[in-house]
C-alpha cells in the first residue's frame, strides 16, 4: 500500500518540528500545548503505546482523454450525459433547475439534478465558481409595502429551502430560543399540551390558520408539532402519541421548563415570514425559488469522480450523494438546509470548507445486509468545518459506520458531535468498522456554546464512539472548550463501547461533563445491542497518557461477573488549569481497585511536572 502525502492548509497551521499541524491555539493555552506535543509526547517510550495498524487507502488519479470548456448549465449536462472520460473546466457559475438529465423517483420529486453514473471518469474543475440549485419562480407575486407576498397553500414543514436570483439561500423564518415557564397538561388526555410562555410573549395570538410550528427538548430530544392556538399566555399544540418523549412524566421531571423556538412566526433577518398563508420577503430579493431535487449529484455505478475548486450550495438531503469512487478537494460546500455529502462508496475529502450545514456534513454508511460485497471508505484530512448542525440535534460534521481515516481537520463549532464512529448493531465480527482520529482540532464560541445549552444538546461528544468497533484509535487530537446543557463529553465512548485506543490527546476547558467518558453499558445487559458473539462490551480498552484539566469516567464490563476485561487505564494526567471546584467534587475512575484508580490519574500542577514523572517513571 503506497503511502499518501498529506498537505496542509497554507496560512491556516503552522508546523511544529515533529510535523504536526498546529492551528493557532487560545492565548491562555497556547504555551502549555506547544510544550506538550514538543516535550510530553515525544517523551513517552513507543513500547508503551498500543500498534497501530491502520491502513490508508489510495485515491488513483484520474487520467481523462478529453477536456472540455462549459459556460453553462446545458453544456455541463451535455458534458456529463454524452462523455465516459472528460475533464469538465467550469467558466461561470452554474444555476441548476430540474433539467432533462434529472431523474425523478416514483412520486414524480427529482432525486438529482446531475446524474453520473455507468463506468464513467470525470473531472470537474470548478476553478473557483458554484454550482447550485435553482427552482422555478412563484407566480402571481404582488408588491405591498415594499415586499412581495405570495400565496404559500402547500403545508409548511418548516425545513424548506429558497433561493434567490443571485444563488444566495434564505430559510424560512425562526424566532429566537425562549424559556417557558412550565407545562399546562390539562388537555393531555386529547393528546393536547401546552406551554406557559414568557412575559416577553404574553401578547401572541396563533390561530389554526397560521403555519406556525414550535420545536422544544424534552430531555436530550427536540421534537417539532404545528401550533393550532395560542392565547392567554399558553401555546397549544397536538402532540404523536406514539412518541415516548412526549407524556406528562416526561414533560414534567425531565423538562420542566423547556427551551422553544417558533418557526415562520417571527421575521428572520432576511425578512422572510409566512403568516396567515402568505410568504413574504423584501422585494430586493426579486425572485425566489425552492429547491427541488434529493441532490446536486449522484454518482453511482463504477464510475470515479474527482471535483477540485468547486462551491456546491443546495439538496434537500445532501448536495451530493456517492455510491461509486468520490474525490472531493479545495472545494466548499454550504448547505443550510440539509447534508453534504452521502457516501456508501470511496469518499476522499481534503482541503475543503463545510460551512453551515444543517445536518452532517460528510455521512458514510454501511449496508453490509443490502449491498453485497460492499466496502465503504472514508478519509476526510485537512478540512475545515464551521457552524455544523444548525439548530438540529443530533448531527455530525463527520460521521462514519465503516472504516475511516479522519485527521488534521479544524472542528469550529459543531453540535451533537463533530466526530461520530463505529456501529450500533453489528453481528459479524467481519463488518465492524476500523477507525484512526489523529491530530484534529476542535473548539467552540461562547456564542455557540450558549446555543448548544438552548437546543438542550446531552449524551454526546465532540468525538463520540458508538459501541461495535474492529479498532477505533483516538490520539493526538486537541478539544477546547467542549460542553452544552448537560451530559456533554468531550471523547465519549458510548453504551460500551469495547477496542477503543484513546492516548495522547489535549482535553482543556470541558464545560460540564467528562473530558473522556467510557460507560459500561453491560449493566443494561449486553442484549440492548446486536454485538458478535465473542465480543463483550467495555472491554479492551487501552484510555493513557492524555492531558486534561476536567475529569474522567472509566468504566470495565461488569456483567455476569467478568473479571478479565483486557482494559488498561494509565497515566493521564491532569493538569491545574481547569475548574478547580469541579476537581475537588469529581475527578473519579470508576474501577474496581483503588491502587488501578491511582494509576488511571496523576494528578500535576503544570505541564512540566508531567514531564518529570516519566522520566521518574515514579508511577
Amino acid at each position: 500500500m503506497k503511502k499518501i502525502t498529506v498537505f496542509f492548509i497554507i496560512g491556516l497551521f503552522s508546523v511544529n518540528m515533529h510535523g504536526r499541524a498546529l492551528p493557532d491555539y487560545p492565548p491562555k493555552w497556547k504555551n502549555e500545548i506547544q510544550y506538550i506535543y514538543d516535550s510530553i509526547f515525544p517523551s513517552i517510550p513507543s513500547n508503551e503505546l498500543p500498534p497501530c495498524e491502520f491502513k490508508r487507502r489510495q485515491w488513483i488519479p484520474l487520467q481523462t482523454r478529453a477536456s472540455i470548456d462549459v459556460y453553462n448549465e446545458e453544456d455541463l449536462a451535455r458534458a456529463i450525459a454524452n462523455n465516459q472520460s472528460i475533464t469538465i473546466n467550469l467558466k461561470s457559475d452554474i444555476f441548476l433547475s430540474g433539467n432533462s438529465t434529472s431523474s425523478r423517483n416514483n412520486t414524480g420529486s427529482i432525486q438529482a439534478l446531475l446524474n453520473i453514473d455507468k463506468r464513467k471518469n470525470i473531472i470537474i474543475n470548478g476553478e473557483g465558481h458554484k454550482i447550485f440549485e435553482f427552482g422555478k419562480p412563484f407566480q402571481k407575486t404582488r408588491l405591498q409595502r415594499n415586499k412581495y407576498l405570495v400565496p404559500y397553500t402547500k403545508e409548511v414543514k418548516g425545513d424548506e429551502a429558497f433561493t434567490t436570483n443571485s444563488g444566495k439561500i434564505l430559510q424560512l423564518a425562526r424566532s429566537k430560543t425562549y424559556r417557558a415557564r412550565g407545562w399546562n397538561t390539562t388537555l393531555s388526555s386529547q393528546g393536547i399540551y401546552g406551554l406557559v410562555l414568557p412575559k416577553e410573549l404574553l401578547h401572541i395570538r396563533i390561530t389554526k390558520n397560521d403555519q406556525v410550528f414550535i420545536s422544544f427538548r424534552v430531555s436530550f430530544v427536540r421534537q417539532t408539532y404545528r401550533v393550532h392556538s395560542c392565547s392567554n399566555g399558553t401555546i397549544y399544540f397536538t402532540i404523536d402519541k406514539k412518541d415516548s418523549y412526549t407524556n406528562s412524566k416526561y414533560m414534567r421531571d425531565l423538562s420542566p421548563q423547556t427551551d422553544f423556538y417558533l418557526t415562520n412566526f417571527e421575521e428572520s433577518n432576511d425578512g422572510v415570514i409566512i403568516k396567515d398563508g402568505y410568504l413574504s420577503y423584501p422585494s430586493q430579493y426579486g425572485t425566489i425559488s425552492q429547491c427541488e431535487s434529493n441532490y446536486i449529484f449522484h454518482i453511482k455505478g463504477d464510475s470515479k469522480v474527482e471535483i477540485n475548486g468547486l462551491t456546491i450550495i443546495g439538496g434537500t438531503e445532501y448536495g451530493i450523494m456517492n455510491s461509486a469512487s468520490l474525490r472531493i478537494h479545495h472545494s466548499k460546500m454550504m448547505n443550510p438546509i440539509f447534508g453534504g455529502i452521502y457516501n456508501t462508496g470511496l469518499l476522499f475529502a481534503d482541503h475543503n470548507r463545510f460551512e453551515e450545514i444543517k445536518t452532517s456534513a460528510t455521512r458514510t454508511e454501511h449496508y453490509p445486509y443490502l449491498i453485497k460485497n460492499h466496502d465503504p471508505y472514508m478519509e476526510v484530512v485537512d478540512n475545515v468545518f464551521t457552524n455544523i448542525g444548525h439548530y438540529s440535534g443530533n448531527t455530525h460534521a463527520v460521521w462514519s459506520d465503516a472504516t475511516a481515516y479522519i485527521a488534521h481537520n479544524e472542528f469550529i463549532n459543531t453540535n451533537y458531535s463533530a466526530i461520530r464512529i463505529g456501529k450500533l448493531n453489528c453481528k459479524e465480527k467481519e463488518y465492524l468498522p476500523n477507525n484512526l482520529v489523529e491530530y484534529n482540532y476542535f473548539h467552540h464560541t461562547d456564542e455557540w456554546m450558549n446555543e448548544r445549552k438552548q437546543l438542550g444538546l446531552q449524551d454526546s461528544g465532540d468525538i463520540y464512539i458508538i459501541p461495535n468497533n474492529g479498532r477505533a484509535t483516538i490520539r493526538y487530537n486537541t478539544i477546547i472548550n467542549c460542553g452544552g446543557l448537560g451530559k456533554n463529553n468531550a471523547i465519549y465512548g458510548d453504551d460500551g463501547a469495547y477496542n477503543m485506543d484513546i492516548y495522547c490527546n489535549i482535553i482543556l476547558d470541558t464545560e460540564n461533563y467528562y473530558d473522556i467518558d467510557c460507560r459500561d453499558g453491560s449493566k443494561k445487559g449486553e442484549t440492548r445491542w446486536s454485538i458478535p458473539k465473542d465480543c463483550r462490551l467495555s472491554t479492551n480498552n487501552f484510555i493513557a497518557y492524555n492531558v486534561c484539566n476536567g475529569y474522567l469516567r472509566m468504566q470495565e464490563n461488569e456483567n455476569d461477573g467478568v473479571r478479565k476485561t483486557g482494559c488498561s487505564y494509565v497515566n493521564n494526567f491532569v493538569i491545574g488549569r481547569g475548574n478547580a471546584n469541579r476537581n475537588k467534587i469529581e475527578n473519579l475512575v470508576n474501577l474496581k481497585k483503588t491502587k488501578e484508580r491511582n494509576k488511571a490519574i496523576i494528578q500535576v500542577g503544570n505541564p512540566s511536572v508531567i514531564f518529570s514523572h516519566l522520566h521518574k517513571r515514579t508511577f
